[in-house]
């Protein structure tokens, strides 16, 4: 991959079913960074973004050919409102009867003020991880 020729205004697969779904806001030189991973009928998306950001994001999911229903989880690092903020957003367009929030307990504590329906997992009663169906794991590190 060749990151001086990355077309930021395009997901961008970064490994096996493993997609940028961000933005990149060249005037304040910041970055949205969410991530979708996609494994068979499943997916996660990890930290989607801002409310402002939910246009761009879910544009971009759909760009990757993953029907927003088969998220199953959104995962969040912290709490922060340009990690967060779009969640009712999303939850509205995923109408997945499954989906659930995955995030630190410490977190979960905050994140439950975007949430307006999905039930939120602490990584640390998850063994610090999460399995696809597949098999496929998601390690949690705490750093």
């Amino acid at each position: 991959m060749n990151i001086q020729n990355l077309d930021y205004s395009e997901y961008i697969e970064i490994g096996e079913g493993v997609y940028w779904v961000g933005y990149w806001d060249k005037e304040v030189g910041l970055h949205c960074n969410p991530y979708l991973i996609v494994d068979g009928d499943e997916a996660v998306l990890i930290d989607s973004g801002s409310r402002n950001d939910f246009t761009t994001v879910m544009l971009k999911i759909m760009r990757t050919g993953t029907n927003p229903s088969k998220i199953k989880r959104l995962i969040y690092h912290h709490y922060d409102p340009d990690l967060c903020g779009n969640i009712p957003h999303i939850e509205s367009i995923i109408m997945n009867k499954d989906l659930k929030i995955i995030s630190h307990s410490e977190n979960n504590i905050f994140i439950k003020y975007y949430s307006v329906r999905s039930p939120m997992e602490c990584i640390e009663n998850m063994g610090l991880e999460y399995r696809f169906e597949s098999g496929r794991c998601l390690k949690f590190i705490r750093t």
